[in-house]
C-alpha cells in the first residue's frame, strides 16, 4: 500500500481530522495576510495595533484594526479549497 493511499486511508476512518492551512489560503479568497508581499504588517506597525500594550494605549484605534480586518472578512468569498475541506466534515 502507497504511503499516500494508507494516509487518505486514516483520514477517512478518523473522527478528529484537522486541517492546518497557510496564509495562502485566505490570500485566494482575497483576505490580506500580516506578512506576505503588501501584507498587512508592511502597511501598519503591529506593535501599535496586535498587542496588550496596544490595547491600553489605545482601545478605539486596536478595535477599529479589528473591525476593518472583520469587514474584509465576512465580505469575503470562499473559494473551492474550503467548500472541498467543509466536505471533510
Amino acid at each position: 500500500m502507497s504511503k499516500f493511499k494508507e494516509v487518505a486511508d486514516r483520514i477517512k476512518s478518523s473522527s478528529y481530522t484537522v486541517v492546518f492551512t497557510g496564509a495562502g489560503m485566505s490570500a485566494e479568497s482575497n483576505i490580506p495576510t500580516f506578512r506576505g508581499r503588501n501584507g498587512l504588517w508592511s502597511k501598519y506597525n503591529p506593535m501599535e495595533l496586535a498587542t496588550p500594550e496596544a490595547f491600553r494605549r489605545d482601545p478605539y484605534k486596536v478595535w477599529e484594526w479589528y473591525k476593518m480586518r472583520m469587514e474584509i472578512i465576512l465580505n469575503a468569498e470562499p473559494h473551492e479549497g474550503y467548500y472541498i475541506i467543509s466536505k471533510w466534515e
